[in-house]
């Protein structure tokens, strides 16, 4: 049995159904649920909720984590912010992402419902909400060539050419390569010491992050020791490349567009993680080169071989089936084979 209740609070028409086993049952719940109308008014809302929920994590999160959780709260709010939170169930919380999947990606949808459930679950530990999300569709990525890499070298200058170097060789994301200091070069090693981050906080700014994105990406990464020698010497606690990583982005994105290249900054770092797998370097030396956690993004992510080297390895391969590769190659036609017809002449 379904029986259908409703009540207004604030102005607003609130609607809920209640099921259950017999008439009187379904009846008698949506009789309750209506009596407790006033004491619904002084429960939290959804979005009170999140807003407590970010306050309390504030000290312990990232600023850049937290500016996100306010961006995401503030449309969460516009769209069901006033619901009171005890009337929040696994429906309704699907309607919302089957809502967002109209018109955002799968992992935007996911990135609203892992703040949305936590932060109802703060309040209503006993409650599990049951959703299901959209199919994520893997990501295609464009990774640059080598030929496009030492173009990209050779046509930068200043700040930026040192960037490049540092992602493209290094493998360091941009935010890691802002927040290097002169202290972090260790040119005895021809090495960076990376152990920072450069993150905007919920006004919008850039700020030094002294932890970085996870305990992993504390790393030494070795260089080659023309790229040290591009590092000049400087007060200790200054920056080596003084910027913002969005003003890394936008010139390299003038450079790339100036070359007819198609390629974002962060693909530098996806050429370096695919070109040590593509030469044969072991995964859980490009995971730590990398500051990866686990090997999971290496695998699903970083793992592209690049064409050039595909193409070697594609030629190679071919080749131990055809009759080049005789004797005694499995495509080798026994008949009209030359190279065995060398062979027994010898």
């Amino acid at each position: 049995w379904r029986a259908q209740a409703f009540k207004i609070i604030d102005g607003e028409k609130i609607r809920k159904s209640f099921t259950a086993s017999t008439r009187s049952e379904a009846e008698l719940l949506a009789v309750a649920w209506v009596a407790r109308a006033q004491e619904k008014i002084d429960l939290p809302t959804v979005g009170e909720i999140l807003d407590a929920y970010i306050s309390h994590r504030e000290a312990i999160l990232s600023p850049s984590t937290i500016r996100g959780y306010i961006l995401l709260a503030d449309k969460i709010k516009a769209r069901i912010g006033r619901v009171v939170a005890s009337d929040m169930t696994s429906e309704k919380v699907q309607a919302y992402i089957n809502e967002l999947a109209l018109d955002h990606s799968p992992k935007t949808v996911k990135n609203y419902a892992n703040l949305l459930i936590p932060a109802l679950n703060s309040v209503m530990p006993d409650v599990k909400f049951n959703v299901r999300f959209p199919h994520k569709t893997p990501p295609t990525y464009s990774i640059p060539e080598s030929e496009t890499i030492t173009e990209l070298i050779n046509r930068a200058k200043g700040d930026l050419k040192l960037a490049i170097l540092l992602g493209a060789i290094g493998g360091l994301r941009r935010g890691e390569i802002c927040a290097l200091k002169y202290e972090d070069v260790m040119r005895d090693f021809n090495a960076v010491y990376v152990h920072a981050d450069m993150v905007r906080d919920k006004e919008n700014k850039w700020v030094y992050k002294n932890i970085p994105k996870t305990s992993a990406s504390i790393r030494r990464v070795e260089l080659p020791k023309e790229i040290i020698d591009l590092i000049p010497d400087g007060e200790p606690t200054a920056y080596i490349v003084p910027r913002t990583p969005n003003y890394i982005t936008d010139r390299f994105c003038e450079l790339r567009n100036s070359l007819g290249l198609n390629c974002r900054f962060h693909d530098l770092r996806h050429y370096s993680a695919s070109l040590c797998h593509a030469i044969g370097i072991p995964d859980q030396y490009i995971q730590e080169r990398h500051g990866w956690r686990t090997d999971q993004i290496l695998k699903a992510v970083y793992r592209n071989t690049l064409t050039e080297k595909a193409n070697t390895f594609t030629k190679k391969a071919n080749k131990e089936f055809s009759c080049e590769g005789c004797p005694n190659a499995a495509l080798c036609n026994k008949e009209t084979c030359e190279t065995e017809a060398k062979e027994e002449n010898k």
